[in-house]
C-alpha cells in the first residue's frame, strides 16, 4: 500500500521566530550583564539599548525568516534580506519594507543581527563562511535557525 507523504513546512516557524527575537533581545538588552548584577546584588546604571532602528539581515527568506521579519517589523527594525529568488518573496506581506540584497557579504557588513534560515542543500553547505564572518559589522550577532550545515563553524 502506498502511504501518503507530507512535510511539516511552517510547523515550527512561529516558535523559531520567537526564538530569534529572544536571541536579539538577549544580546541587545545585555541580559548576561543584568544576571551578573543580580547575582552580585549590584545596581549599576548603563544605557539600555533598543532594537528599534537596528538592522536585521536574513540569509534565506523562507517561512521562518518571514515570520521573524513580522516580529522585527513590530519592533521597528530595518529588514534586509538575501535569498536565491527574491522575486518569489518580494510580494509577500512579510517582505514589505524589506531591502533585498544580492550580496551576502553586504548583509554581514551592514546588519546588527544576521539570521540564517537556510535549508540543507548542496548549494547552501557552508554558505555562511569566513568570507562573511571576516567582514561582519563590529558587535553584530549571528543567529542560525536553519540547518547547521549552512554555517562553516570553523570560520
Amino acid at each position: 500500500a502506498k502511504a501518503p507523504l507530507t512535510n511539516a513546512k511552517g510547523a515550527f516557524s512561529w516558535s523559531l521566530a520567537e526564538y530569534a527575537m529572544g536571541g536579539m533581545l538577549y544580546f541587545n538588552k545585555q541580559l548576561p550583564k543584568l544576571q551578573q548584577h543580580k547575582e552580585m546584588r549590584k545596581w549599576d546604571r548603563f544605557p539600555m539599548n533598543c532594537l528599534r532602528g537596528k538592522r536585521v539581515g536574513f540569509i534565506g527568506f523562507g517561512n521562518i525568516a518571514q515570520q521573524t521579519a513580522m516580529l522585527c517589523r513590530a519592533m521597528r527594525m530595518k529588514l534586509v534580506a538575501h535569498c536565491r529568488n527574491p522575486q518569489t518573496v518580494q510580494d509577500s506581506p512579510f517582505a514589505a519594507d524589506a531591502e533585498f540584497c544580492d550580496s551576502k557579504g553586504e548583509v554581514f557588513r551592514s546588519c546588527d543581527f544576521i539570521v540564517c534560515t537556510l535549508p540543507k542543500t548542496p548549494q547552501t553547505e557552508h554558505y555562511c563562511d569566513e568570507s562573511c564572518f571576516s567582514v561582519a559589522k563590529e558587535g553584530s550577532v549571528f543567529l542560525s535557525l536553519g540547518r547547521g550545515q549552512a554555517v562553516d563553524e570553523a570560520a
